[in-house]
């Protein structure tokens, strides 16, 4: 006699069987939303961010891998690649990166708008 499976009874009950992992099922989620998104663990590394949050800065190009790599080198690489308005990172480039990084280390939740190079 043949012993039935979990997904057995899910088939029987009308219900598809599962197809996608809730990992599958989290990044398509946080793809598809409208505002740019943007994850740190607590060793303040990129963990994920969604395709809205790379097309806002255009930046970096989408073939670089950016998972993993720390907030202030993210920060760097765009002040070195020209990505903010020459205006606020010209006089001095370092107080700059070190002012985002930490607001961004303070977490306030007051959202921060600054003008970048393309004119966003």
């Amino acid at each position: 006699m043949a012993k039935a499976r979990p997904s057995d009874s899910i088939r029987a009950q009308g219900r598809p069987p599962r197809r996608r992992g809730g990992a599958a099922r989290l990044a398509d989620a946080i793809d598809a939303l409208p505002d740019g998104f943007v994850l740190y663990d607590r060793d303040d590394r990129l963990v994920a961010c969604n395709r809205r949050y790379r097309e806002l800065y255009d930046y970096p190009p989408p073939e670089v891998d950016i998972v993993g790599m720390s907030y202030e080198s993210i920060v760097r690489a765009g002040v070195e690649a020209g990505l903010f308005a020459p205006a606020i990172t010209n006089s001095d480039p370092g107080a700059f990166i070190a002012a985002l990084v930490t607001r961004h280390r303070e977490a306030t939740g007051v959202p921060v708008e600054m003008a970048l190079a393309n004119g966003r």
